[in-house]
């Protein structure tokens, strides 16, 4: 059974279930009060958009139709699914800025592989945005 097979089920089912995670033995325990489903989601985004920038320029249609269809499948799931913890929250406002940015460092920045630039920021909508995702990390870290 696929990550997505065993997410679309633990989604689908609603109770308590464990389940494992991809090239982990450690149970991730799926409850109605928790947001493994978004960052099961999120994390597939992540990977399937650098696996996508990854691919040379000649790559097959049949790789890069895997890598969008992994990610929309993971997309689709953070559009729907709703946030039930801070967890969640950073997830939907992450992808909130990097969809809403529209460029590669919007992305970048959201996905965490570096800080926004100053670009990034330029607009006071980006700006708040940015600062309702570190005031919530903030609140995380406190907690």
């Amino acid at each position: 059974m696929t990550r997505r097979t065993l997410l679309a089920s633990a989604v689908a089912s609603g109770p308590a279930i464990a389940v494992a995670a991809a090239g982990s033995a450690a149970a991730v325990d799926f409850t109605p009060s928790s947001d493994t489903a978004l960052l099961i989601a999120w994390s597939d985004h992540v990977t399937a958009t650098r696996r996508r920038d990854a691919l040379p320029d000649d790559a097959t249609d049949a790789a890069v139709a895997q890598c969008d269809e992994m990610d929309d499948a993971a997309r689709a799931l953070v559009e729907s699914h709703p946030a039930r913890t801070n967890a969640g929250i950073l997830i939907k406002l992450r992808y909130l800025f990097e969809t809403f940015g529209g460029s590669d460092a919007h992305a970048a920045a959201a996905m965490e592989l570096r800080p926004p630039t100053s670009a990034c920021l330029e607009d006071h909508r980006h700006r708040l945005l940015w600062a309702l995702i570190t005031d919530i990390e903030r609140m995380e870290v406190r907690a």
